[in-house]
């Protein structure tokens, strides 16, 4: 059976990724909203090339206010409630697969399941990949691969019997309410494409840096102080140490 899905997500200059990220999204959404933090890197006429993205611009005075992003997820899907089967809200980088992801939808019609909690690789590379058409990021030469087990977010369920999800700071937690059933195999998954060289790691906490506006009690709870060590050799030490523990694979589903 195909699904009707509706996909959620946040943007802020993305434009290096977009072209994974619309493979992705092409696989399984029907329907892409992205909220859009007033990109000013030529991303948003990507957009337009798009008849199934619908942008929705939001603002922040120029900060990276994760308080804003926290209510935004929370709220942005129940406008879905009735018009879909299933509702994806995520980060721009980040990546729901499956080999068949109507298949698995099927399974969870069956048996009455409501919401997912994939398993997440972190995917490496010490180059930018380059874009090959007809190619998932996850399919690039030399990518490698490292399952994150301290990551793990529920962005893909049941809008019609999930009342509220509740999430946390960077959606990291969450507690959702209504019928909670959680898709009980490993068939669906998600890759997480922060780490594609260490150079676009560096950049992007550059530009959050400049950006972010970190309240007293995030600080107290740790809620994007990462952003605020921007040490380079810091930074790249610790991507090569993750590098080096992350595998190069050939077949996906030999990890899998």
């Amino acid at each position: 059976m195909k699904h009707n899905i509706i996909a959620y997500t946040i943007c802020y200059n993305e434009r290096k990724l977009f072209p994974f990220f619309i493979d992705y999204m092409n696989r399984f959404a029907s329907k892409i909203i992205i909220y859009d933090n007033e990109s000013d890197d030529g991303i948003l006429d990507d957009f337009k090339k798009y008849d199934n993205i619908e942008v929705r611009t939001f603002s922040t005075d120029g900060n990276l206010v994760d308080k804003t992003i926290q209510n935004i997820k929370n709220e942005c899907w129940k406008e879905s409630i009735g018009k879909c089967d299933y509702v994806y809200v995520g980060e721009f980088d980040e990546f729901l697969w499956a080999n068949d992801i109507d298949k698995e939808l099927d399974y969870m019609d069956e048996k009455g399941q409501t919401i997912i909690w994939p398993e997440i690789y972190q995917l490496y590379c010490d180059t930018f990949p380059k874009y090959i058409k007809g190619k998932l990021l996850h399919e690039t030469p030399k990518m490698r691969f490292l399952k994150d087990y301290s990551f793990g977010k529920r962005l893909f369920f049941n809008p019609n019997e999930i009342t509220s999800i509740k999430y946390g700071p960077g959606a990291h937690t969450c507690f959702p309410c209504g019928n909670v059933k959680y898709y009980d195999k490993q068939d669906i998954f998600m890759f997480h494409a922060k780490n594609m060289s260490p150079q676009y790691l560096y950049d992007r906490y550059l530009m959050y840096n400049k950006r972010v506006k970190i309240t007293d009690f995030e600080k107290l709870m740790h809620i994007n102080t990462h952003l605020l060590d921007i040490e380079k050799d810091k930074i790249f030490n610790e991507f090569q140490n993750k590098f080096d523990k992350a595998y190069e694979i050939n077949n996906i589903d030999s990890i899998l």
